[in-house]
Formats: structure tokens, sequence, C-alpha cells
């Protein structure tokens, strides 16, 4: 019977195919278990600050705060210290030491598959909206900033919103907002406009700081110039109550995450699974066997005996 010419090249490559995502999943593992040790390390290799680094408030020693929960612990034992601050504005002091400004996006050394398929669509669904993985780099953007303090937030019972900004000559930007004390409260880590001025002034909603052009100039001026204030602060748009943050980019990258970690079980499973399928259609041919020989021997000799 004719053997299937397909079917076992096909399980070969699978299992190259499974083999080399099983190595990867394994120095994935390695890489992440192996990020407390390293951590002082990777922050000298990753240390690239902006521009306008030496005027932000970036502290590297917290680069410690590596995870969601990390972070409220750390602000947590603030809280205590200082019983009479708001904890939103704790949250925020902190993270705005703890990143500098610039977006943070998936590689070769966390979530490649992320990253390719992105560039290779021509996305930016590899710059990273899932707050732990944000957490691993000393650098954010002003939407990843968000995502962590809004994520934070709501872990603390807060209740949030996000603040969008677009200017076609300004770009755009994300703050957020939190709602205590019976009203809601502006607040902008990425940027890091003067908050004792705007504690000052009781918080301001954006609406309200909106409307107060000298208060707004006089709060961001140390960053942005006059012009820009002007113009992208005009432009601002409430989000709906604590949103799904990203939510496309986001099961994209959980989804790539997760295959980049366990793909390699998939493989096996599908492997295994074509193997039983096909075992019933995969006929190959069989040497004879040592009875068989004989008895064809033997009809052999008996039909030369009979000619003779």
């Amino acid at each position: 019977m004719r053997q299937n010419c397909w079917a076992s090249p096909f399980l070969k490559y699978l299992q190259y195919v499974w083999a080399v995502l099983f190595l990867c999943s394994l120095a994935l593992l390695y890489d992440e278990l192996s990020t407390s040790d390293q951590q002082a390390i990777q922050l000298q290799s990753d240390l690239h600050p902006a521009p306008g680094y030496l005027q932000e408030e970036y502290d590297p020693a917290l680069a410690r705060l590596h995870s969601v929960a990390a972070l409220l612990t750390y602000v947590d034992s603030v809280q205590q210290d200082h019983p009479a601050v708001a904890y939103p504005s704790l949250l925020n002091w902190t993270i705005r030491r703890r990143f500098y400004h610039g977006f943070s996006y998936y590689g070769p050394g966390n979530n490649v598959l992320a990253s390719l398929i992105a560039r290779f669509l021509h996305t930016d669904w590899h710059a990273i909206v899932l707050p732990d993985d944000i957490l691993q780099h000393p650098n954010a953007g002003c939407s990843q900033q968000c995502i962590v303090l809004m994520t934070a937030l709501r872990q603390r019972g807060f209740s949030v919103r996000n603040v969008g900004f677009y200017e076609p000559k300004q770009g755009g930007h994300y703050a957020s907002e939190v709602y205590y004390a019976g009203s809601w409260h502006y607040y902008d880590p990425d940027f890091e406009p003067d908050e004792q001025l705007l504690s000052q002034a009781g918080k301001p909603s954006i609406k309200a700081l909106s409307t107060n052009t000298a208060l707004l100039r006089q709060a961001y001026l140390p960053h942005m110039t006059s012009e820009r204030i002007d113009a992208l602060f005009k432009t601002y748009q409430i989000g709906t109550i604590n949103p799904i943050l990203a939510p496309r980019a986001r099961l994209f990258q959980l989804i790539t995450k997760g295959y980049v970690y366990t793909g390699w079980l998939l493989l096996l499973l599908i492997s295994w699974f074509w193997s039983r399928h096909m075992k019933g259609r995969i006929t190959t041919r069989r040497a004879p066997s040592g009875q068989w020989v004989r008895r064809r021997a033997r009809q052999a000799v008996d039909a030369s005996l009979q000619v003779a």
C-alpha cells in the first residue's frame, strides 16, 4: 500500500517548531525568574533618558517597584507616614518618580511575537499596555503612566477616568482624573505639573483647570511652552468611568505573550492529536516475517517439483 507522502514531514516540521518554542519559553521563564537579581544591571543598561530627564522627578532607586502590587505596597507605607495626604496624590507622586518620559515597547527580551507582528502590520500595538509589564521598564509614555496610575487606584477602590488631548500641531497627550472627597481631581504624572501649586488650588478637575489659563500656565510652564499649553488643553476629552484601558492592544498582547510562553504546549497537543488521527490512515511497507518467508519458500519448492 502507498505511504502518505506529506503527513510524516508535516509532523517532523511541527516537532522542530515545538522544540524551538519550548527552548524560547525556557529562556523567557529564566529571564523572568532572574529579573530581581539582574535589576541593577538592567537599570544600568536601560538608562538612556530622554532629553528632558534632568528636569523630571525620576528616581532610579524606585526601579525595584516592578509590579502594581509592589507599587501599592510602597505607597501604602508612605501613606502611613503622611496620613493627611490624599492617597491618589501619593500614588501620582510615586509614579512621577518611578518613570522618565519615553514609551516602552515589547522586543526580543520579552514579547518578541508582539513586536514582530506589530512592526509587520505597521501598528503601535507593541507599545506595552499591561501594567506589570510597563513597570519592568524605567521609561513610560503618558498613556502608559496613566494606565499604571488608574490600574493601581482602581485596586484601591477609587473611580478613575482618562483625559485625552489632541491638537494637530501640538500632538496628543493623556492624563487622568480620580474621584474622591466628593469631586473629580486631575492628575498628570508624565508632564509633571507643579503639584504644590495645584494642591493649593484644591486639586481642580480638568474642566475647572482649563478655564483658569493663569493657573494652567503657571503649573505647566517649566515643561511646556505657553503656546502649546493654550492650544493643547482646549482640546481635552473626558473618557468613561473605570474603562477597560486599551482593550484591543491589551487582548493582542495577552494572546501573543501567552503563545510565546506556552505555544510549545499547544503545538505538542496538536502533534499528538494529529498523530493519533493519521495512525489509521498512514500505512508503511512492513518487512516480511520469518514465518511468511518460510511459507513462500515451501510454495516455491512445491511449484518446482510439480513442474519437474
